[in-house]
C-alpha cells in the first residue's frame, strides 16, 4: 500500500516510470541504489525530495505499527508507541541542530535548509543511503551527529539497520535500573516499554546485540586501518557497513566508493554486512565451539 501511493506520488513529479519505480523500491525497502551517479541531486526537485523524505522515514517505522494503524484506522497508535515517538523525536532535534549549525554556511533559506538537513538525517539514519549534498564537506560536528545517527538506525520491525531506536531506549532504561539497585539494592525496578515490563532475558538480548556491534566494529576499524586504511575512512567504513547504510566518510564519502579500497578491506567489510543486517547474534554463534558440538550432536542422533 505505501509502496503504490509513493509510485503514484513520485509519477506526478514527472521523473519517469522507471526512474519512479526505482527510486520507489529503493525507498521502502531503504537500499538507497539510485539508477543516477548523482543520486536523488539528479532530480533537483524539492517536491521528490520531501516524498522520499516521507517515504523513508516511514519506511524505518515499525511495519507492524503501521498495520495497526491502517487496519485500525487510528493514527493515534503510532504516538502511542516509545519507540515511534523517540524516533520522530530524535529526526526532529538532529534536524533542527544541523540546520542551526549550517545557517549561512550551506544554505540561506529556512526552507531549503530544513528540507536538506532532514533529507539526510532521515536516509542515514534509516541506512537508505540517498544523498543530494557532499555532507562530509560540512561542519564536523554535523559529520559527528550523521555518524551517531548511522549507529543508532531506525525502528525494530522495519527495513532499517543499525543497533534500533528501542535497544537503545531499553539499554538506557537497562543502565538507569542498574544505577537505581545501585543506591537501593533492596528495591524491585522493573524495565517497561509502553507500559509493559521486560523481563531479564529480553534485557540482556538487548545488551548482547549493542555489545555485539561495538565489538564488531572495534575489530573491523582495527582490521582496516591494518591494511593502510586512514582511521577516518576506517571507522565510518564499518559504521556505514554495520548498519548498512552504504555512504561513509573519506573515500567513501555520498559521492565516494568502497571500489579503492584493497581487496582485504573488501573482505572485512563484506562480513561486517552480512553481520549486521542478520543482526550479529546468529552470525557470531557461528563461531562458538558449542554450536558445532549441538551441530554434531545432533548429526549423530538424526542423521
Amino acid at each position: 500500500f505505501l509502496s503504490m501511493v509513493m509510485l503514484v506520488l513520485l509519477l506526478f513529479t514527472g521523473i519517469g516510470v522507471f526512474d519512479s519505480f526505482c527510486v520507489m523500491f529503493s525507498s521502502m525497502s531503504t537500499g538507497g541504489l539510485s539508477p543516477h551517479s548523482e543520486s536523488i541531486a539528479y532530480y533537483a526537485s524539492s517536491s521528490v525530495e520531501w516524498i522520499i523524505i516521507i517515504f523513508m522515514f516511514l519506511a524505518g517505522t515499525n511495519f507492524y505499527l503501521h498495520f495497526q494503524a491502517i487496519t485500525t484506522r487510528d493514527p493515534n497508535r503510532y504516538f502511542k508507541n516509545s519507540e515511534f515517538r523517540l524516533f520522530l523525536g530524535i529526526v526532529l532535534a538532529a534536524t533542527a541542530i544541523i540546520t542551526v549549525i549550517l545557517w549561512g554556511k550551506e544554505f540561506n533559506s529556512i526552507g531549503e535548509g530544513v528540507r536538506i538537513s532532514m533529507f539526510h538525517v532521515v536516509s542515514l539514519m534509516t541506512s537508505t543511503g540517498f544523498v543530494t549534498a557532499n555532507y562530509i564537506a560540512w561542519d564536523q560536528a554535523v559529520v559527528f551527529l550523521i555518524l551517531a545517527l548511522i549507529v543508532i538506525g531506525g525502528s525494530t520491525g522495519s527495513t532499517a539497520g543499525g543497533i534500533k531506536v528501542a535497544r537503545f531506549f531499553l539499554a538506557r532504561e537497562f543502565i538507569a535500573s542498574a544505577l537505581h539497585k545501585t543506591v537501593h539494592p533492596r528495591s524491585i525496578f522493573t524495565v517497561k516499554i509502553d507500559g509493559r515490563p521486560l523481563s531479564q532475558e529480553a534485557l540482556s538480548s538487548v545488551v548482547a546485540m549493542v555489545m555485539c556491534y561495538l565489538a564488531t566494529a572495534m575489530v573491523a576499524v582495527v582490521a582496516l586501518i591494518l591494511l593502510g586504511i586512514d582511521p577516518t575512512t576506517s571507522i565510518s567504513a564499518a559504521v556505514a557497513t554495520l548498519s548498512n547504510a552504504g555512504p561513509g566518510l573519506g573515500e567513501i564519502g555520498p559521492y565516494g566508493s568502497f571500489g579503492g579500497l584493497p581487496d582485504a578491506a573488501k573482505i572485512v567489510l563484506t562480513f561486517t554486512m552480512w553481520a549486521g543486517r542478520l543482526e550479529f547474534i546468529s552470525v557470531l554463534v557461528l563461531f562458538t565451539p558449542v554450536f558445532w558440538q549441538e551441530l554434531m550432536r545432533y548429526r549423530e542422533k538424526y542423521v
